[in-house]
């Protein structure tokens, strides 16, 4: 019940609207209010557990001690991770849902998508492709979809392309359907237009470029976030299956306001980080023991800064 009524913390988008367009269209959004999350949120926490959990059920929200926090408002101090949203979501779900799982790439389009990606000289010191642009397949990371979209267009058009134009026409594996198949086209929920889904896809490649941009105006973000939006409503029009992330990506235009461009927010430093300690060798010590002489150790040396520091503010005051 609350996933369904309170699919998003910024609007009042329930999940069952992800088929309309306008649950993608920012101008036509009924915002929450962040003060009425923190009202339930600190009823809920002095409420007893059923009370609680009713409150979590009809307001879809529960108390958290980031609610504590000086300035914190829910909806608004939290952000839609860019790299998660982006990368590792939107592209993903377009690439393997929209294009590969829909047979929009079938065996002979893979085959000279993986030719097109085979012949380009990457520069490694960016980043890696993933192991198999066509299909999307294994273990696959958000900086290797981020390398992908950049150029996945123009292998798109190398892979549905005849004589130089991409034909406007539904995709089928048959060049000569018999009338059962013509009829059996018209049950197809989404559209199989290889045109439409190429021009959504150059459309919502250049949006990525714009927001992902180290450098972004106020004028471009809107119009970068506009782009998005248009694409994502054409793939609703044309009956694409999408995920939340696609409506949480409508919201991005006011994080990058407030924060600025998208890499001095989004979390690839932070995953990396955790990769780190992910490797680090514990020597046997679970439990959190590693972790607590980790965290001892910083504020040891913490406290001692600022003993130092007392101290050379207070020969100051005597000289």
């Amino acid at each position: 019940y609350t996933s369904k009524y309170f699919m998003c913390d910024h609007c009042d988008a329930p999940f069952y609207a992800l088929v309309h367009p306008d649950t993608f269209n920012s101008t036509k959004f009924k915002l929450r209010d962040p003060w009425r999350y923190l009202k339930y949120a600190f009823r809920a926490r002095d409420a007893s557990e059923a009370v609680a959990e009713e409150i979590s059920r009809r307001r879809g929200v529960r108390y958290s001690v980031m609610d504590e926090l000086v300035n914190w408002l829910p909806s608004v101090s939290g952000l839609s991770d860019l790299m998660h949203c982006i990368f590792g979501t939107l592209i993903k779900h377009l690439c393997k849902n929209i294009l590969y799982k829909n047979g929009m790439i079938d065996t002979e389009a893979a085959r000279k998508l993986e030719e097109f990606f085979s012949s380009l000289i990457w520069p490694p010191s960016i980043s890696r492709l993933p192991p198999s642009v066509a299909r999307g397949a294994g273990s696959i990371k958000a900086d290797q979809w981020r390398s992908q979209i950049t150029v996945f267009f123009v292998g798109l058009f190398m892979a549905w392309q005849i004589d130089g134009e991409i034909p406007d026409h539904l995709m089928a594996t048959n060049p000569n359907p018999t009338e059962a198949d013509i009829n059996a086209i018209k049950t197809v929920k989404m559209d199989r237009s290889l045109r439409r889904h190429f021009e959504t896809v150059v459309q919502f490649t250049a949006s990525v470029r714009i927001l992902t941009s180290h450098s972004i105006s106020p004028n471009e973000v809107k119009r970068g976030c506009t782009m998005l939006e248009h694409a994502i409503q054409t793939w609703v029009a044309m009956h694409c299956h999408l995920v939340p992330y696609f409506h949480l990506a409508t919201h991005l235009e006011p994080q990058f306001l407030r924060c600025g461009p998208g890499p001095g927010w989004w979390t690839f430093g932070y995953e990396r980080n955790n990769g780190f300690l992910g490797r680090f060798n514990t020597n046997g010590h679970s439990g959190g023991e590693m972790e607590g002489t980790m965290m001892r150790g910083w504020w040891k040396a913490t406290l001692i800064q600022d003993l130092v520091r007392a101290m050379h503010t207070c020969l100051l005051l005597q000289i």
